[in-house]
């Protein structure tokens, strides 16, 4: 948790998250502290957009990939060319990689789904008084399911679902259960949860 009591020459980036080829937009506006490093900022991604933190994941800013796994012994293996450049994470700060409003980077996680997110730096401002970041302040639509294919495999499920009579209906209706809302995006829930998090 980043505390109320910040320094005065802090900024605060609001950035947009959206779900590449997601169709109506899966998406998140939030705000975080401008120094914070690509691996704090995984971790609220990932509550934000509701992902489990089970698989690996990169940042992208033209052919260097910020990684929590900088030592890749094999780039071939996850279909990446030789010639990128890999760079910790850890020690990176957001501010390195998005300096303008209107910049762009790009989020991958889990190398077998592929699920690539677009993150635009929207507006930089000063903290406001009294407010804990980070902080989601919108949003539309659930995060898919981890490990359903992909953005392919989860439009093909979510079409499967839609129609009973589907032969691959009942295997994902018992997969998701009842509680699964492609619709459902719950603001307070994710606030509750980065207000949770702690930010050493």
């Amino acid at each position: 948790m980043i505390h109320k009591n910040m320094p005065q020459d802090e900024k605060i980036y609001r950035l947009n998250i959206t779900l590449q080829y997601s169709n109506p937009p899966i998406w998140r506006s939030f705000e975080v502290p401008y120094r914070i490093t690509l691996s704090r900022l995984h971790r609220i991604i990932q509550i934000v957009m509701g992902w489990e933190d089970d698989h690996l994941w990169d940042f992208v800013v033209g052919k260097t990939f910020y990684s929590d796994s900088p030592s890749y012994s094999d780039l071939s293996f996850f279909g990446l060319p030789n010639k990128i450049k890999i760079v910790d994470s850890s020690m990176t700060m957001l501010c390195a990689v998005l300096k303008r409003v209107g910049n762009k980077i790009v989020y991958i996680y889990d190398m077998g789904d592929n699920w690539k997110h677009d993150i635009v730096l929207e507006e930089k401002f000063p903290p406001e008084t009294g407010v804990s970041y980070p902080r989601c302040i919108a949003g539309e639509r659930a995060c898919p399911p981890e490990d359903c294919g992909g953005i392919g495999g989860y439009y093909s499920m979510m079409e499967c679902l839609s129609d009973p009579q589907n032969s691959e209906y009942e295997f994902y209706k018992e997969w998701l259960g009842d509680e699964y809302d492609p619709a459902h995006f719950d603001l307070e829930k994710i606030n509750m949860t980065l207000k949770k998090l702690k930010m050493k």
